[in-house]
């Protein structure tokens, strides 16, 4: 009996221990478990956090080389126009010379013997300055002998024929072969001392023309490094008004460490930045040129915000680069603060999504540690059922087998259910790999995925399929305004309605940034197309409300349509082929769709082909300026004229309509604007030169010019440079340029009202037409817009708008001029209502330079 008991009590201890180390086991494998997904989720954290900052990185200077491209764009080009500019300018003086002598010729030939014509002539030009005072007229005859030298009269009347400079060049002799050129006239480039130095010799231009009746030379030059220093100071001008992102802008250092641009320490403009009181930027300035000696590129750096009173020293991010034809530094730079503000937002979304799925884990382990402790439990005493047993009968012993078989039965549940996750797991894997992550759609992979599939069915069931290239209008405008997390909660509410509009069949799929793509297949007829894309549009029409924002937005949107197998039987070309089509759609105004034609794909190789020519063709100079005469409606007289922009190039003539739109698109709108500018003030001051009355010239700004150029800046050098009276001078914007900003465009009127130049609102009636934005700008004239003078007396509608905006501007004492009046009739019917002044082909198409002349030595009336 004590024997079995001690049995007994050593068989109960086997139990527990074995049951001990079946517990410690399971934790142990629990607990390594747990520990690697754990493990697993830290480091999926840590790579997303890494991929968002090098993503900001990736942004932040790719805005930085392309705001520098732009600059140093700009300035390569003034660069290698300024010999052309001054070429054209020497040339004007020169002409104006000319006049003066062949004046003075007829005039007195005849009634004085030929010595005394001379005498008159040569002391008439010897007074004459330009050039600020440094340009002056310059004599000789073709075989060298000076004739007018107002800076060296003692030179006059000996010979120059020998005269060489630094480089051996014979100055006089080229003089003379360029005015015996066919045309009489040429230019010449020679060194000369330059002004303040009369030791050291500069480049200079030179154009003379031949004077026939005495054989002279007649000629004026100047100096390219004077007129490229004017340059310069116009580009670092409109340098400083460089803004971008929050708090960018360009800063340019001279090569010799001079600080030209310096938005953070304007008052150390024009000096050495070895005269910084702060030590750390001394450092920095100094470490940014000798980077921009080495090659430039991307630096990193501590300096002060602009809008900072505390002026503490933040990292910052910049581009360097250098300008070898400027001896310039050029760096455009953005603050990386910004970069801790967003990271840490989006660090504490991961981090929350972190922690929901570590608990997710552990409650997942420990669950199965419960599981299997319970099946240890089991396992225990059905061992202990069996040591007891071998005492008890057969019966006994099957009954423990059944519960056994019943144990494993669960034990192969808890397997299959840990395959089951497993297969769980490699799904979502699979779905992070072909959907996108911000809006749950099919990505751009999976897009092409099924693309291939839908060609493949359609060409073996002989359907056609569609796909429907989608784009958000103006979306950059909301990341802009309201903030990429707000933008990406419309590209989520956009997303989920652009789903509900297409069928079930249908793939719809995010194919980056505000662009998505539908995929319609299996089609029978093009109308299906018609109808799902016209439901795109208006499920996008709804307005939209964000969280805590007043406003309600209205994002509209713009599709281009490419179908199976007529626009293209592969992957590849159909969503070209839809792109084309969607570019199309934009620039016929958005908020509608397009079908591709073989047309546009064609039209859109010649828009390529029609801005390099434009590039071209502001280098070689051939645009000119042809000139829309203005006249009192009542008696017909000439009181101005507008100034409308043509290029003559190899081909022939090309339309406004055509280039100007391309130009706004590129960029080549500021310096063709300028040259508009700059060329109609100097043609109407040489014309007033003449002896001509003449009339004040309209010049039509773009909204480009406006919105980036300071435009103060740029009417005063026009008018400084052609000497013209800035009453003379009439700028005319359209309604969309003023409403776009009123503030900014508010204070940029009053500051060229202030200049003495007119003002006046283009197309009037088109666009945001109100009395109020009237009453806010200080205008001069109203002009009347052709499409409702082209109806008029007979159309009712556009009668009743003419006469209510003639009304309009009587009562704020505004000058009325109506475009576009071709016929007596509508002259008629203007005169009638008050209108003051009239544009059009009924009294004169838009002339050419001499011809406006012409007219204006006729006294310009054309009522007869």
């Amino acid at each position: 009996m004590q024997g079995h008991l001690i049995l007994m009590n050593t068989e109960s201890r086997l139990f527990r221990l074995q049951l001990a180390g079946s517990l410690a086991l399971i934790l142990a494998l629990a607990l390594a478990l747990g520990g690697y997904f754990v493990r697993q989720d830290i480091r999926l954290f840590e790579s997303n956090l890494q991929a968002m900052e090098q993503e900001f990185l990736r942004n932040h200077r790719e805005l930085l080389e392309r705001e520098a491209a732009n600059v140093k764009g700009y300035l390569d080009h003034l660069l290698n126009r300024s010999e052309l500019l001054l070429k054209e300018r020497i040339r004007a003086e020169v002409d104006q010379a000319m006049q003066i002598v062949d004046t003075l010729y007829q005039r007195e030939q005849g009634r004085r013997d030929t010595a005394d014509i001379r005498q008159l002539i040569i002391e008439t030009l010897r007074p004459l300055r330009f050039f600020d005072g440094r340009g002056y007229f310059f004599v000789d005859d073709l075989e060298g002998t000076c004739v007018l030298l107002p800076i060296q009269p003692e030179r006059e009347g000996s010979s120059l024929w020998d005269n060489q400079d630094d480089t051996g060049h014979y100055i006089m002799r080229d003089l003379a072969r360029a005015a015996q050129e066919p045309a009489g006239e040429g230019f010449s480039h020679y060194r000369w001392y330059a002004p303040g130095d009369n030791t050291q010799m500069a480049d200079k231009v030179a154009y003379v023309r031949r004077f026939e009746p005495y054989g002279w030379i007649i000629g004026a030059g100047e100096y390219l490094s004077v007129f490229r220093a004017d340059l310069q100071r116009e580009a670092l001008d409109w340098i400083r008004t460089i803004r971008f992102s929050t708090d960018g802008y360009v800063v340019i250092i001279a090569n010799d460490g001079t600080l030209l641009v310096s938005p953070t320490i304007a008052d150390m403009e024009g000096r050495n930045y070895r005269a910084l009181r702060d030590p750390r930027m001394r450092e920095v300035t100094a470490r940014i040129l000798a980077f921009s000696g080495e090659g430039g590129g991307f630096l990193t750096y501590p300096w002060i915000r602009p809008t900072d009173p505390t002026q503490t020293l933040l990292p910052k991010m910049a581009y360097v680069i250098r300008l070898p034809g400027w001896n310039w530094t050029l760096v455009t730079g953005l603050y990386l603060n910004d970069l801790d503000t967003v990271l840490n937002q989006r660090r504490a979304a991961l981090q929350e999504s972190m922690r929901e799925r570590i608990w997710h884990t552990i409650l997942m382990v420990l669950l199965a540690a419960a599981a299997t402790v319970a099946l240890s439990v089991l396992y225990a005493r059905w061992v202990g059922g069996v040591v007891a047993g071998y005492q008890r009968d057969l019966g006994e012993r099957t009954t423990a087998l059944q519960k056994t078989a019943k144990a494993l039965d669960q034990a192969q549940s808890a397997a299959d259910q840990a395959m089951d996750e497993r297969k769980i797991a490699e799904e979502q894997l699979r779905h992070l790999s072909e959907y996108d992550e911000l809006t749950g759609l099919p990505n751009r992979a999976s897009l092409r995925n099924h693309l291939r599939q839908a060609v493949s069915v359609a060409a073996r069931s002989g359907h056609c399929l569609a796909v429907l290239f989608l784009n958000l209008d103006r979306f950059k405008t909301v990341n802009d305004s309201l903030g990429y997390p707000h933008g990406d909660q419309v590209l989520q509410e956009m997303a989920r309605r652009l789903r509900l509009a297409v069928r079930a069949s249908d793939i719809l799929s995010r194919h980056g940034g505000d662009e998505f793509v539908a995929l319609l297949p299996e089609l029978l007829h093009r109308h299906q197309v018609d109808a799902v894309a016209e439901k795109l549009m208006q499920a996008m029409a709804e307005p939209y409300r964000l969280d805590e924002q007043p406003e309600e937005l209205v994002i509209t949107l713009s599709i281009g349509i490419s179908m199976y197998p007529d626009d293209g039987r592969d992957v590849d070309s159909l969503l070209h082929n839809a792109a084309v089509a969607l570019n199309n759609a934009k620039q016929e105004g958005r908020n509608n769709y397009r079908f591709f034609t073989a047309e546009m794909d064609a039209h859109g190789h010649a828009r390529l082909s029609l801005e390099s020519r434009l590039r071209r063709a502001l280098e070689r100079g051939e645009f000119e300026l042809h000139y829309q005469p203005q006249f009192q409606i009542a008696d017909g007289r000439l009181i101005g004229y507008e100034a409308l922009v043509r290029w003559s190039s190899d081909d022939g003539l090309i339309s406004p309509a055509q280039f100007i739109p391309i130009a706004e698109e590129c960029g080549l709108i500021l310096p063709l604007g300028a040259w508009v500018l700059n060329e109609a003030c100097r043609q109407n001051q040489s014309w007033r030169n003449r002896g001509l009355a003449i009339q004040p010239v309209a010049v039509n700004l773009s909204a480009v010019q406006f919105r980036r150029q300071a435009v103060g800046a740029t009417v005063i050098e026009a008018l400084q440079v052609s000497g013209l009276d800035p009453g003379y001078l009439e700028l005319e914007l359209t309604e969309g340029v003023l409403m776009e900003s009123p503030e900014q465009a508010s204070a940029a009127l009053r500051e060229l009202k202030a200049m003495g130049v007119r003002l006046a609102v283009d197309d009037f009636g088109t666009g945001y037409s109100s009395l109020s934005y009237l009453k806010r700008f200080p205008l001069d004239t109203l002009k009347i817009d052709r499409a409702f003078v082209q109806g008029l007396p007979t159309d009712r509608d556009d009668a009743a708008i003419t006469t209510a905006i003639i009304r309009l501007a009587k009562s704020l004492d505004l000058i009325t001029i109506a475009e576009g009046v071709e016929v007596e009739a509508q002259r008629a019917f203007l005169l009638a209502e008050g209108c003051d002044r009239l544009q059009g082909f009924l009294w004169s198409r838009p002339l050419p330079a001499a011809e406006l002349e012409a007219l204006l030595r006729q006294g310009g009336d054309r009522s007869s």
